[in-house]
């Protein structure tokens, strides 16, 4: 029992009034004897009794209402338990609890993992309100789901709160990160016609700093910006409890990277990748040991020497890929207190060559009369020597039967125009991770390119092309300018003295009317770029302003040629890793090519012995449920009719098996890495007053877990106020005395 008033409670001696002026009136008098009152005193003597209790009764409901008038501005402050018959205390409130079962709550000290702690908690909470307050309602939501509620608005007796008693003895931390913001939007989003008028929010979390202050400082405005726009935050509408069940240490080693150091994966050829590993702790490490694990088995790596706090260290290994195919690697450091970040995984397709598609603008005659003869020479150059680079030559009128997705990079040679038909083919290969040439020529409609490729800086050209230029006398001619940059298409180029920069010289060009990203000037007054480059989603696009054949320059004749062109196929080619690496929470999402693939497709995830179905669909937008603007298809990808295969829980880190069947029954896999965030690793806590400082005026009440405490009694065991109890006691009692004096009087 408190009182938030206690010094009031002084107004307690206000009782002795009513006895005081009682007792006044007692008073003894001097008695003259009157003959005709003898028949009054009689009269008295037999109602004396009845008389005394009427004035007694009146006398202890005005000292009662003087006690309760002192109590209800004391305010007094009581337990619930026992409680609940009294009117005012027992009307139902709603209780919101989110659990955080971020990747960071499996780290272990004392008695198990952070997730322990708030599992005990939770469960100890629903038996509380079992007992203690069965008619309030109760929501539960994981923090890896806040879409789907674990309970919404039931009551602690019912079915539902038991089966979750029971699904939540076996949960355990999953590999994602706590977006907290989005959270409180999904827990606060009761419609208010079925939420009751009061809440009590239970955020149980290991209050790392990573989860509420960020990188920038920005997160508690976020967390008080979504508790205000929930509607709940007006005065005693919503209580928040934040309760910490973080481990005291904070040591901790992860891996943050295994990263291809070569863009190309190609069987028989050694492939490089670099480990990274970071020192989360306040005392440095030494000998790490790192191990890479491969289809073929387990390779010990050369181990770390040390690592300072805060500090990285990194290590590089090459291997061999014998097949092409799908293939994956994984790295792990020493097991410590948090396991999940201790290993990494890489997925990537290993190709036995590139697949290039060269479409010859221009017909000639003769082993090196085509557009494209020298560049298909430079690509693929006879001998034992193998480049890795398989081109295939068509004509433009030709190329309408070719399907784009059947190559990695698609090269146009002096092409006249792009057919309007197949402009978004030509872009969704680009966007999905193709890559794109394109050389000029006598031949190329300028107002075509703008019209299909240009599209006012929004399509595939990099540039837009203006008139043409010429330089009729051979002193003229302007040479290469030293790159700026350290470009690997311009790297024979390097210096400012290069002889090669010298020898290839310009005859004819085009000017430009906008820079965008040029790789090589001319030394031309305008310094005309030469070379341009585009990204373009995932892909690329090159420009050449220059023809493929010796039309416009001598480039082609010049001994770096094969460099540039081998560089070029390397560019463009897409990524060995390419959408194959996600992070944890991030929806696997593969296009679907109704034409070749049945519409069924399984899934293998990690810790999963069986496989799950997916079926082909249209993407969701970014309204629908699912269509995040992590997971929903881009405005410029969507388009009718086209389908994918997605798989939106990719909750557990680890590789991932897609496997596909074609229409002729053939199977094949693909592999997926999903890794958790580098920086759910960092463990450093949050201190309350930061969080509360950049809180913005919403209050928030801050407790560490206790391996006996009650998030009842820290919320409702010494803070439940009888003031309305007391006040409906007052009236009441004022209502009777009312009817007792008149009672008393009257007779």
């Amino acid at each position: 029992m408190g009182f938030l008033n206690a010094p009031l409670l002084w107004g307690l001696a206000a009782i002795s009034l009513p006895i005081l002026i009682h007792l006044l009136n007692r008073r003894r008098f001097n008695v003259v004897r009157w003959a005709a009152m003898d028949f009054l005193l009689e009269a008295q003597r037999e109602n004396r009794r009845r008389v005394r209790l009427e004035h007694l009764l009146v006398l202890f409901l005005r000292c009662l209402a003087l006690a309760l008038l002192a109590l209800l501005l004391a305010r007094p402050a009581v337990s619930e338990r026992g409680l609940g018959f009294l009117p005012g205390v027992s009307e139902p409130i709603e209780r919101i609890v989110i659990l955080d079962d971020s990747g960071s709550m499996a780290y272990r000290s004392g008695r198990g993992t952070s997730f322990d702690r708030a599992r005990r908690l939770t469960e100890r909470l629903v038996n509380d309100l079992t007992s203690q307050r069965p008619r309030d309602y109760l929501t539960v939501l994981r923090a890896s789901k806040p879409e789907a509620a674990e309970l919404r608005l039931a009551t602690p007796t019912g079915d539902d709160a038991e089966r979750f008693l029971s699904r939540l003895k076996e949960a355990e931390p999953g590999s994602g990160t706590l977006d907290l913001p989005r959270v409180l939007e999904s827990a606060l989003g009761t419609e208010p016609s079925k939420a009751p008028g009061k809440a009590v929010l239970y955020v149980i979390t290991d209050l790392r700093h990573r989860d509420w202050i960020g990188e920038t400082g920005e997160l508690p405005k976020r967390i008080a910006a979504a508790i205000r726009e929930s509607g709940r935050a007006g005065e005693g509408a919503l209580r928040v409890l934040v309760v910490d069940v973080g481990g005291q240490g904070t040591r901790n080693l992860g891996v943050v990277g295994l990263e291809p150091v070569e863009k190309l994966a190609m069987a028989g050829l050694p492939f490089e990748v670099a480990v990274t590993a970071k020192n989360y702790g306040s005392e440095p490490v030494y000998e790490v040991p790192v191990t890479l694990e491969t289809r073929d088995g387990r390779i010990p790596l050369a181990p770390l020497a040390s690592i300072e706090p805060g500090g990285v260290a990194s290590v590089r290994h090459r291997t061999t890929f014998l097949e092409p195919g799908a293939q994956a690697l994984s790295v792990s450091v020493g097991e410590d207190a948090l396991p999940l970040d201790d290993s990494r995984h890489l997925a990537l397709e290993v190709t036995e060559q590139l697949r290039a598609l060269l479409i010859d603008g221009e017909r000639e005659e003769g082993p090196l009369g085509s557009e494209a003869a020298l560049l298909r020479l430079a690509l693929a150059p006879p001998g034992d020597l193998l480049s890795g680079v398989e081109p295939s030559v068509v004509l433009a009128e030709d190329a309408a039967a070719e399907e784009l997705a059947g190559y990695d990079l698609v090269i146009l040679c002096n092409v006249a125009r792009w057919p309007v038909e197949r402009q978004e083919e030509l872009e969704r290969f680009v966007r999905r991770g193709g890559g794109l040439a394109i050389f000029l020529g006598d031949k190329v409609e300028r107002e075509a390119y703008e019209r299909v490729l240009w599209r006012e800086g929004q399509g595939l050209l990099p540039v837009q092309l203006g008139d043409p230029l010429e330089a009729q006398q051979e002193d003229q001619r302007p040479s290469l300018a030293p790159p700026a940059d350290d470009h690997p298409l311009v790297k024979v180029f390097r210096g400012e003295r290069n002889p090669f920069l010298t020898r290839v010289r310009a005859s004819r060009w085009l000017s430009i009317s906008s820079e965008g990203e040029p790789i090589l000037r001319l030394t031309d007054p305008a310094r005309t770029p030469y070379l341009v480059e585009k990204t373009f989603g995932k892909g690329r696009v090159v420009l050449f302003n220059t023809t493929a054949d010796n039309a416009w320059s001598n480039l082609p004749k010049n001994v770096g040629w094969p460099v540039v062109v081998q560089e070029l196929a390397r560019l463009l080619a897409p990524s060995a890793t390419r959408g194959r690496q996600l992070r944890c929470g991030e929806p696997l999402v593969r296009p679907f090519d109704q034409a070749r693939d049945r519409r069924r497709a399984q899934v293998r995830v990690p810790g999963e012995e069986r496989l799950r179905d997916l079926y082909a669909s249209q993407p969701p937008s970014a309204d629908e449920p699912g269509g995040d603007e992590r997971g929903a298809a881009a405005p410029e990808e969507a388009d009718e009719g086209r389908l994918e295969l997605r798989l939106r829980d990719t909750s557990q880190a680890g590789v991932y098996e897609l496997r596909m069947t074609s229409l002729r029954g053939d199977p094949r896999s693909e592999l997926f890495a999903v890794n958790v965030d580098p920086s759910e690793g960092d463990l450093t806590r949050a201190l309350p007053k930061q969080v509360q400082s950049g809180l913005e005026g919403i209050v928030i009440q801050f407790t560490s877990a206790g391996e006996e405490i009650s998030l009842l009694s820290v919320t409702d065991g010494t803070r439940t106020e009888l003031w309305r109890t007391l006040l409906y006691a007052l009236v009441a009692v004022l209502l009777l005395e009312q009817v007792a004096a008149w009672w008393a009087a009257h007779h």
